[in-house]
């Protein structure tokens, strides 16, 4: 592991520290999520002999030997995705909610199904450092948000730092810190859908 890892490092190691903030609610409007759901997995999500030589592939590559080391399988990872979704709703009521509406920022979404988890980890944001052009000493100030896009239904949880979520309902809105670790387990019966939502917060103090 480098030093490119060693906030990363810390927070795993401090996970109790951090914590997930609640934003509010807003109306649920969307119709349909039915989007081009893309299924991917949290372990082998890259080929790593073609992985881009970069902090954030090799941090992704160091959480894979993690969650084997945990005794995570990839199959029970599987999940999907859908980036850059025509979407049937206006966004901009989650965005001013999160705080996000005059800074830059992205979304995409993630659905969980039924007897699926997302190990325990922290965000590279990636995608987004390389399309803002975001520098290493401004890398803490990105985030990322949750809206719950359906109520809760039992089996269903996530877990920020300290904080463990369930009961949600369609629109609450979370945010938690750049380094924070979280991860989601699903062992209900629905999937779990969320709109995801990265952004630059000039606020941010790394911790909850």
């Amino acid at each position: 592991m480098t030093e490119d890892f060693a906030l990363y490092k810390q927070s795993l190691e401090l996970w109790r520290d951090y914590g997930v903030m609640y934003h509010g609610r807003v109306e649920p409007t969307w119709n349909t999520l039915d989007f081009a759901w893309v299924k991917t997995y949290c372990i082998e999500e890259f080929d790593a002999t073609d992985a881009w030589d970069s902090p954030a592939s090799r941090f992704k590559l160091w959480q894979e030997e993690l969650y084997r080391s945990w005794g995570h399988k990839k199959a029970s990872t599987e999940h999907y995705m859908a980036f850059d979704p025509v979407i049937d709703f206006s966004a901009r009521p989650i965005f001013k909610e999160i705080g996000c509406d005059k800074t830059f920022h992205s979304f995409n979404f993630m659905r969980i199904p039924a007897g699926m988890i997302i190990p325990w980890h922290c965000d590279t944001y990636a995608y987004f450092i390389k399309k803002f052009d975001i520098s290493a000493e401004d890398v803490t100030h990105v985030k990322r948000a949750i809206v719950f896009m359906e109520d809760w239904s039992f089996g269903q949880t996530a877990q920020f730092g300290r904080s463990a979520l369930s009961h949600w309902e369609a629109g609450d809105v979370y945010s938690w810190d750049h380094a924070a670790w979280h991860g989601v387990a699903n062992f209900g019966n629905k999937p779990i859908t969320v709109m995801q939502v990265t952004y630059y917060d000039k606020t941010n103090t790394d911790k909850s």
